[in-house]
């Protein structure tokens, strides 16, 4: 799906040069919800037991730069 946001981005935006430097902070911005709420209940989701936000949301920034 991520592929997709990619080419769908490209083919309406203008080369742009800074989106490398850019798109983390939109990926922490998205996951840094997600991590918010699932780390609010008395009971945290399974899948983020034992792991920080950065190991937890590094894998979706390294994803999308390689896509880059």
């Amino acid at each position: 799906m991520t592929d997709t946001f990619i080419e769908s981005y490209r083919s309406q935006v203008a080369s742009d040069p800074t989106i490398r430097e850019r798109m983390p902070l939109y990926i922490v911005n998205d996951r840094v919800k997600f991590w918010e709420f699932f780390t609010r209940p008395p009971e945290v989701a399974s899948w983020l037991k034992g792991r920080t936000f950065r190991s937890w949301a590094g894998r979706y920034v390294d994803g999308v730069l390689a896509l880059l």
